[in-house]
Order: C-alpha cells, then structure tokens, then sequence
C-alpha cells in the first residue's frame, strides 16, 4: 500500500469511528493514533491508554529488577541467524507494515516481565516482529525446533523432551533429539531405526535418557520453559 492510499485508508477509518465511538472506552479520551499491524490491517489506538501502558512496563521493568547493557545485546542479537520461535532466517522474514521500524527483529523478555521476568540479557532474546506480537504475555516455550536455531544444530526434524525420555517419531533427516541439556543427531533413518538405545512404537521412548546415547552432544544447562 502506497503512502497516498494509507493515508486515504486512515482517513477514512478516522471519518467513519469518530460518529460510532467518540471516546475511549477505558479512559474517555478522544485522542486516537493509528497503527499498522503485523497482518498489514489499519488499526487505532488511544495514546492516553497507551502512555499509562508505557508508564506501567517502565515500573515493572524496575521492580523485576536485572539490566543489560546495549553491547550485550548486540552480541547476543548476533548469535541469532533466525528467529528462535519460527526458525526463519531473518531475511527471509517480511518487512513490518510500519516503515518506522527498520527491522523484523524484536526484543523479547523470555520470561515476561508480567509474570515477574527480569531484564537481564539472560531472559532477553530477538524475536521476529510477528512472533513477539503472537506471543504476548505468554511464556515462551522450549522447543526442538527453538534449540535447534539456537544451537545452530541444523537438523531437519527437531524433537525436544525435558529429561530426554520421550518423543514423537522423526520423519526428516539428519534429525536431532534434544533435552535441557544438549542433542543427539541421527543421520539417516537406517542408524535411527537400528539404534540400540531407542524403543520404537507409535512414539520413541529413551529408558535411560538420550545422555547416555553415544554421541551425545551437552551444549550447556537450562531450564525449561514451561
């Protein structure tokens, strides 16, 4: 959408909405902006809502406690090629609606600071604009597909239980197992299938741990989202 039919866009929607609502339902102002979302929809927004929101996350933020410093963001903004949470590689990832913002990444707090997160860079991670938006005030979730970008393991199939002892099938190869701790990687079907330490039924059941697999890979400890 060009900028003229954006603007045509707004004006109309400002035209049609100030007769059907002339105040915020929340606080009674009449002082609306407008944003564009993720899904490219128009959409508007009480500023004086969204300056208390603003004052609200600012006294979180500090009463969570924890900080980062720009250049431990940066670096670790560089350890990610792709978005944990989708696994698309960033260029792949479309540009936000809003030419205001210049990238498709975000900064996330893994751990919300609604739920008590802290602003340490350990709790912070990029998020693509479109995942963030999705998650919210949810938690993020340990994934094999999130270890897998993380690690940068570069599995085809990637399959994630906590202690490492259950897991549906894997369908693509090289496929990978991952638990808190680290992986393992399967190359093909033939060594998966053979594989001593598996038993195979309509899922995969580890009795030992995938730890003790030979071939193991121990990345480091984290803790499960939950």
């Amino acid at each position: 959408m060009n900028a003229v039919a954006k603007m045509t866009r707004i004006c109309a929607i400002s035209r049609t909405t100030k007769s059907a609502i002339i105040a915020c339902s929340k606080c009674g102002s009449t002082d609306f902006g407008f944003w564009t979302s993720s899904g490219g929809r128009t959409r508007r927004y009480c500023r004086a809502c969204r300056r208390v929101r603003a004052v609200q996350y600012a006294v979180r933020r500090a009463r969570n406690g924890g900080q980062h410093t720009l250049q431990e963001w940066l670096a670790k903004l560089r350890s990610y090629i792709a978005c944990p949470r989708c696994g698309r590689h960033w260029q792949d990832i479309p540009s936000r609606p809003n030419s205001r913002y210049r990238t498709v990444w975000t900064k996330d707090h893994i751990r919300p600071l609604s739920v008590g997160g802290t602003d340490d860079i350990d709790n912070i991670q990029p998020l693509c604009y479109q995942c963030n938006f999705s998650k919210g005030g949810k938690n993020d979730r340990t994934t094999g597909r999130y270890l897998n970008v993380l690690w940068r393991v570069e599995a085809e199939h990637a399959l994630y239980h906590d202690v490492g002892k259950w897991y549906h099938q894997i369908e693509r190869f090289p496929g990978a197992l991952f638990d808190r701790n680290g992986y393992i990687m399967f190359s093909d079907k033939a060594g998966y299938e053979k594989s001593p330490y598996l038993i195979h039924g309509k899922n995969i059941h580890v009795p030992e741990g995938i730890e003790r697999i030979p071939g193991y890979v121990r990345v480091r400890t984290i803790t499960a989202k939950s």
